[in-house]
């Protein structure tokens, strides 16, 4: 085997060059690597001054002789050889290769010079430097914005603007810090499978959050895009917010009054229907003596049944009218569908008629029952002003299958009014848009429609022909169903109970009726008017007692403040709170107190009874 053959099973193949040469600098081997890339062909080229000349030859030929001669390896850098070789592929301006490599003995009488190419880790330098610039520039266009690089762990880059007020922390604590370091972990959450999506999708998505920075609650809209071709990095365009947000809440709001104030005639009159009712039977029952037992207890019942009317009635009001946080949460829409068709019905005109087909067994969606119902309200309300004359108002709701977007809740509110005209059906949804006359409407009702329903990321179709009616189909993906941790307590016997309790409210006939329903559930009472005097009770015998039952809305000390006393004195006592609000309490403040129930005015003896239970078992 010859030397050429010898050295071509050595180095022929492999995915660098070789260039074997004597101390004369001929050539004794190149491989193929080498040979594909010469400028001339192999067989004109004997020695390395076929392709060197001047300062370049003189310094490979000097280091070539070193090696030979004192057996020393030396490494050839591009700062120190821009090219080693001046090989035919053009990649750059000044038309040479960028290379890295070496020389060191072989066989002890030859010099090996190896050559890697460096081309693409340069260009990818140039690129990222180019990018570097590009992105510093970009950076500076927005002046407004907060612009975040990270990796696809969630560890931030780099931050621009460096001091700005919308920083969770300031940047020297989050650089090089990963998301769920610097933020709390629903949000660091957020933006790692944000993060994740935007690059498995390779394409920008958007966000919306809020986060706490010095005490007050900012929101942000924030825009992730891929800013590398290998699926590393992503950018954070942050923009806040909060104004936009705030101004949002309060046309929902003022919008949510106007729809209230549509309804409250209707509302009116139906409430007075149910007093009316309350009051005959009452009187009725005035007249009977005490052989007409089975007619009183049949007034009785009457009386009970109205003021179940009027109840769900006012607590139907009270939730509408509550402002909502947008706190979305996993919702059975039917549920709240169904609740809100009894307030629907009691305020609208009797010359309209509502046709309802609400199945049971819809999925669940995200979004905040407050704002469901003021979609329903909202509707209906338009439907009613298309209807002056009377006509039939249809609301319907089920599970619809697109089979491109997926499981959707289908809601729709058809009625039979005017219709919408073509030229103005693209109008609808914006703000302030109306057809109404002036002071008949703000023009935000189906602005605050729409806006909800983009929110819950679904969509609406519209369809309307003129004199025949309006059809609303509103469309909300399904979501998985939420766990159940209801308890749920049945009372077959609710008497026999034994202990007493510490009963508070300002009111002396709410006062009266309360004692006298739980003397009747067995338990001792004792009832006072005044917190404070309550309040100087309990602290002279704190163990006498088993329960404390007060109301919330009292002078001087109200109910949360009685309540955060006596569990200063005995932590463990049940504390149950009444309230005529209902939803208007925050359950996150009242169980931080240690409440142990909130039960909700009116209330009947079984649900008196079972909040009692239910407190004794927390």
């Amino acid at each position: 085997m010859n030397l050429e053959s010898d050295f071509n099973a050595y180095f022929g193949e492999l995915g660098i060059g070789i260039i074997i040469v004597d101390n004369d600098l001929n050539i004794i081997f190149i491989n193929k690597w080498v040979s594909s890339r010469l400028p001339l062909n192999k067989q004109s080229i004997s020695n390395l001054s076929d392709l060197y000349d001047g300062y370049s030859f003189s310094k490979i030929k000097s280091l070539v002789c070193q090696t030979i001669k004192y057996k020393h390896s030396h490494t050839l850098s591009q700062a120190f050889h821009s090219w080693i070789v001046p090989l035919k592929e053009i990649r750059f301006p000044d038309g040479l290769m960028r290379q890295s490599g070496s020389i060191s003995i072989f066989k002890n009488i030859y010099a090996l010079i190896q050559i890697k190419d460096e081309s693409d880790t340069v260009i990818r330098i140039n690129i990222l430097k180019k990018a570097n610039k590009e992105m510093q520039a970009i950076f500076k266009g927005f002046k407004d914005d907060l612009l975040i690089v990270m990796n696809k762990e969630g560890r931030y880059l780099k931050i621009e603007p460096q001091y700005s007020k919308l920083l969770y922390k300031t940047i020297d604590q989050m650089i090089g810090k990963t998301l769920h370091e610097i933020l709390p972990k629903d949000k660091a959450d957020l933006f790692l499978e944000s993060i994740h999506k935007s690059l498995d999708l390779n394409q920008t998505l958007g966000i919306e959050y809020s986060l706490d920075i010095d005490s007050k609650k900012y929101w942000f809209d924030a825009r992730i895009s891929p800013i590398t071709d290998d699926n590393t990095s992503v950018v954070f365009i942050i923009r806040d917010i909060t104004e936009k947000k705030l101004l949002e809440e309060h046309l929902r709001h003022s919008q949510k009054m106007e729809a209230i104030g549509t309804l409250a005639g209707g509302v009116a009159h139906n409430f007075n229907n149910i007093l009316a009712v309350i009051m005959g039977y009452s009187q009725i029952g005035f007249s009977y003596g005490a052989d007409n037992f089975h007619e009183l207890k049949d007034c009785l019942h009457n009386i009970m049944q109205a003021s179940n009317r009027a109840k769900d009635l006012v607590k139907q009001i009270l939730t509408f009218s509550r402002k909502s946080y947008k706190n979305k949460s996993p919702i059975q829409i039917s549920l709240i569908i169904k609740e809100t068709l009894h307030m629907l019905k009691a305020s609208l005109p009797s010359n309209i008629t509502i046709k309802s087909n609400i199945e049971s067994n819809t999925g669940n969606i995200l979004g905040d029952p407050v704002e469901i119902q003021q979609i329903l309200l909202n509707l209906a309300s338009n439907a009613r002003d298309a209807m002056q004359d009377g006509g039939l108002i249809e609301i319907n709701l089920s599970n619809f299958f697109d089979a491109e977007k997926g499981e959707y809740v289908q809601f729709s509110v058809r009625d039979t009014g005017h219709g919408i005209k073509d030229d103005i059906k693209d109008n609808i949804f914006l703000p302030f848009f109306t057809t109404k006359q002036v002071g008949k409407g703000t023009g935000m009702g189906l602005a605050v429609v729409y806006s909800i329903v983009k929110d819950c990321n679904g969509y609406i179709n519209v369809y309307s022909e003129i004199g025949k009616g309006t059809s609303f189909d509103i469309f909300f993906p399904i979501i998985s169903k939420p766990s159940q941790n209801n308890i749920e307590i049945k009372h077959d016997k609710i008497s026999n109970n034994r202990g007493k309790i510490l009963f508070i409210d300002d009111d002396p006939q709410i006062s009266i009726v309360t004692r006298r329903l739980l003397e009747s559930l067995g338990y001792t009472v004792f009832s006072l008017l005044n917190s404070t005097e309550a309040l100087k009770a309990f602290k002279k015998v704190p163990n006498e007692f088993d329960f404390v039952i007060s109301d919330i809305d009292m002078p001087n000390m109200n109910g949360k403040q009685l309540a955060v006393e006596i569990l200063k004195i005995r932590p463990n006592i049940p504390v149950i709170l009444c309230t005529g609000y209902g939803d208007l309490i925050d359950n996150e403040e009242i169980n931080k107190i240690g409440v142990s129930q909130i039960l909700s005015k009116p209330f009947t003896r079984e649900e008196l009874a079972a909040s009692i239970l239910k407190a004794s078992i927390r």
